[in-house]
C-alpha cells in the first residue's frame, strides 16, 4: 500500500509546495555560496598559474586529452573548467575572462605536444543577426557594382581631386567678430 505523503499541517503534499516564493531568496544570509564569498585570487596571474598547476598533473592531463579525443573542443574547455573554478570561489567574473585567453593557449599547446587531434571551436560564435548583416553588405556591394558598373579603364583614370584653396586648421582660420567689434551700435 502506498502512503501519500503529507505536510506537517497534515494537509496532502504536493510538488507545488516545495517552489520557492518569489523574493524568499533576499530572506536568507548573504554568503550562502562560494561566489557570495571573496574569491581566492583577484590576480589573474595567480589564479592562472594555480590551473595550470591542477592541469599539469598526470590524471587531468589524462581526462583533458581524452576529452579532445573525443571531440570536446578546446574552447569549451576552456569555458568549462573557468567556470567551474568561479563556481567555486576561486576568482570573480573579471578574472575569469581575462584568464580564458591564456588558459586556452596553454591548452591548445598541450593538445599539440601530445600531438592530438583536436578541434578548437570558436571563440565567438557568429549570431544569425551577423551573418544577416553580412548578407546585406554583400548584397548592397553587389547592387553598387549593377548600377555603376566600373571599366578597367575608369579605375586607373580617377585621381583625386584636390582643392585649390588651402584647407585652414583651426587655429588658423580668421577670428570672428563680435558685437562689440562690429562698431554699428
Amino acid at each position: 500500500m502506498i502512503e501519500n505523503e503529507t505536510t506537517p499541517s497534515g494537509k496532502p503534499y504536493t510538488p507545488l509546495d516545495s517552489v520557492a516564493v518569489p523574493g524568499q531568496s533576499l530572506t536568507k544570509p548573504k554568503g550562502e555560496y562560494p561566489w557570495e564569498q571573496s574569491p581566492k585570487h583577484t590576480n589573474p596571474d595567480t589564479a592562472i598559474a594555480e590551473i595550470m598547476d591542477k592541469m599539469s598533473t598526470p590524471e587531468n592531463m589524462g581526462r583533458l586529452f581524452a576529452l579532445l579525443e573525443n571531440g570536446v573542443t578546446v574552447t569549451a574547455m576552456t569555458n568549462a573548467i573557468v567556470m567551474s573554478a568561479f563556481a567555486t570561489g576561486s576568482f570573480n567574473p573579471n578574472v575569469a575572462e581575462l584568464i580564458k585567453p591564456d588558459l586556452r593557449e596553454f591548452i591548445l599547446l598541450l593538445a599539440e605536444k601530445a600531438e592530438i587531434d583536436f578541434k578548437e571551436g570558436s571563440v565567438k560564435p557568429s549570431s544569425p543577426f551577423d551573418k544577416t548583416l553580412d548578407d546585406l553588405k554583400n548584397k548592397k556591394e553587389e547592387v553598387e557594382n549593377r548600377l555603376n558598373p566600373k571599366e578597367p579603364a575608369d579605375i586607373s583614370d580617377e585621381e583625386p581631386i584636390e582643392d585649390s584653396e588651402e584647407p585652414k586648421g583651426l587655429m588658423l582660420r580668421d577670428k570672428p567678430a563680435s558685437l562689440m567689434d562690429r562698431g554699428g551700435m
